[in-house]
Formats: structure tokens, sequence, C-alpha cells
């Protein structure tokens, strides 16, 4: 059996407040108040900014530091999705915490969450049979969590060529447009389920009475729309070079910090 090692944050609730102690030593705090720090989805993402990353105890250099970055992007996305479900703090500590960088990953992790949630309650206002084996919108969410630390995880995924992801992201948003699922249940198991429910939801039906064929427009109004919508928004954060690239090369980790340079940070 292989050796592993872990790393994780260190999250905790000092009282109302979410608190934890960066790389440098420095504590953390964001207030959230009483009712917010004990809601269900606080709960859930507090669950997720603690979730711990395995290594094998032989992983090189890079692969370790590539798990530092990864874990530092999933905290800031999570973040992010705390701030747009609770809006109990304001969007300038996260931004004074320079983290303004991984806002459009949080935008996608918050548009999944919102038609997670929409999916179940199309289910349940039109009495219709349940088609997910999940308990609930928060553990779908969480499964699809988990799934893009896992992908971003991947080195055989990090090529560094910008012109390739955005190629890649309009393919994706191009399948969504003509109600396909751009997902593979091989790779991509728990996205590739949440997508064809979401499908199954939203796309116009003819036979469709005009009840239902306003319950599938709200649909897509308050969450499919969104949802594609952060794809897009992810897409021209990439083209404007707002996200730093990440590849490997050999043992050692490499981000593009701007259009033509790039530092080498193992």
């Amino acid at each position: 059996m292989e050796n592993l090692k872990f790393m994780k944050a260190n999250f905790y609730f000092d009282g109302a407040n979410l608190c934890c102690n960066n790389h440098f030593g420095n504590r953390l705090v964001i207030p959230l108040g009483d009712k917010t720090s004990k809601h269900p989805i606080t709960e859930r993402v507090f669950s997720k900014l603690n979730m711990p990353i395995g290594l094998n105890s032989t992983s090189g250099r890079a692969l370790q530091a590539l798990s530092v970055l990864v874990l530092d992007t999933h905290i800031s996305a999570l973040l992010w999705v705390l701030y747009y479900q609770t809006k109990a703090f304001r969007r300038t500590l996260l931004e004074d915490l320079q983290l303004k960088d991984d806002e459009p990953l949080g935008l996608i992790y918050n548009s999944e969450l919102n038609l997670c949630f929409a999916c179940l309650d199309f289910w349940d206002s039109n009495h219709l049979s349940v088609k997910s084996n999940d308990f609930s919108a928060l553990d779908m969410w969480e499964r699809l969590v988990v799934s893009h630390v896992c992908d971003a995880l991947n080195s055989r995924n990090l090529r560094g060529n910008k012109k390739d992801d955005e190629k890649d992201i309009q393919c994706f948003l191009d399948s969504l447009e003509r109600w396909d699922n751009p997902y593979s249940p091989e790779k991509n198991l728990h996205h590739f389920n949440l997508i064809n429910l979401a499908i199954a939801i939203g796309q116009p039906q003819r036979a469709d009475n005009v009840p239902m064929r306003k319950a599938r427009k709200q649909f897509r109004n308050i969450a499919w729309e969104p949802y594609k919508k952060s794809w897009s928004d992810y897409k021209q954060a990439i083209h404007a070079g707002r996200l730093n690239k990440v590849h490997i090369d050999g043992e050692d980790l490499y981000i593009q910090m701007e259009r033509r340079s790039r530092i080498c940070v193992t």
C-alpha cells in the first residue's frame, strides 16, 4: 500500500467568525454572524475548505507545488461561494486578501450550486419523480467540488496553452447551446449526471402544457443561463490574462504570470 501524506487548510470557527492561519502565520478572520455561521451552506463550504489532499510520499516537487496552488485556488473559490450565497460580508474583504483572480472559478462553483438547487426544486415543485440518487442539492454539489479538485491535480491536463483552453471552453459552451452533455461519465460522472438532469429540465418540449413551459423557462432564466455565463466569463478571464496559467515541465512547475513571462515555483 502506498504511503500517503495529506495537506489541508485549517479553518475553524471562533464564535461566529470563520478563521484560518495562512502560510505566513497571519490569521484570516471572516465575520459571518450567528445566523450565517450555522447555515447549511456555510457548514458544507466549511467542510470543503478543510478537505484534505492526499499525495504519494514519493511525489515529485512539481506535483507537491501544484497541490499547494490547487488547494489555495480551491479555498479562494469556496470563499467566493460563501460570499455570493450569504452576503454576510463585503466583497472587498476577499479583494483585500488578493483573491479577486479566483472569482471566476468561484462563480462556476456558485453557479453549479444554484443549478443543483434549481434542478431538485423543479422536480419537487412540479411533482415529478426524482431523477437523482443524491439526498440533497448540497450532496450533489459537494461531489462536484471534489471533482474540480481532482481534475486540477491531474498534471496531464496542464498544457499551459491559453488558446487551447479557450477553444476547449468554447466547445463546452457550444455543446450546452445544442443541449448536448459535454461531460463524459467515465471522467466526470457527477458533472455528467447534473448536466443530464439540467438538460432534461431545461430543454423545451413540444408536448409541454403552458404551466410546464413556464416552469422550464424559469429554470433556464434562474439557473441554466447563469451556469453558461459563468463558463463564458471564465473563458473571458483566460483571454484577458487574469488567470495565471500553470504547467509542469519535468520536475518543475511554472506559472505564466503575464503574456510572455513565466516563473518557476519549484
